[in-house]
């Protein structure tokens, strides 16, 4: 399973408000559900809920099942997704987007990241994980371009 936070990278106005994406970015093994938390600087990004937040599911989700079990837990610079489909045999292998985040990027210049965390990345079909999984963090250029990225954004 692969899965990366799209676009990799970009560049925002200051101030501006911007979409990112989790994305199953190829077909691999079927599964029902997963859990996710994503981190990233408070003080270089807030995140903005949609209201309801069913309106983060991603179309991949929201278009195999009309009936889930949803969690969206804000937390200070790291958020919780739960999403697991509840229509009897029914999975998804990709790709396709699974979750839509919007943010709304400061008004100092700078360049941050937007992580999935290491180990809460995990997949689910009938209850049973879903194995390998490898992630891939987004770089934001705030009101510049971005030129170098810091760390590693490819995880295993």
């Amino acid at each position: 399973m692969t899965v990366a936070i799209t676009p990799a990278s970009q560049s925002v106005a200051l101030g501006a408000e911007f979409d990112l994406v989790l994305q199953v970015t190829q077909a691999g093994s079927g599964f029902n559900g997963f859990d996710a938390q994503v981190s990233y600087d408070p003080a270089a990004l807030t995140l903005i809920p949609k209201a309801p937040t069913t309106l983060q599911i991603g179309a991949l989700m929201a278009n195999a099942c009309g009936t889930n079990f949803h969690r969206f837990l804000v937390g200070a610079g790291a958020d919780t997704i739960t999403e697991v489909l509840l229509c009897n045999g029914v999975s998804v292998s990709g790709p396709g987007a699974i979750y839509k985040l919007h943010f709304k990027a400061a008004s100092t210049a700078q360049i941050t990241n937007v992580r999935i965390v290491p180990g809460s990345l995990k997949f689910y079909n009938a209850g049973l994980f879903v194995l390998p999984i490898q992630s891939t963090d987004a770089a934001i250029g705030i009101g510049m371009p971005v030129t170098a990225v810091e760390g590693d954004l490819v995880h295993g």
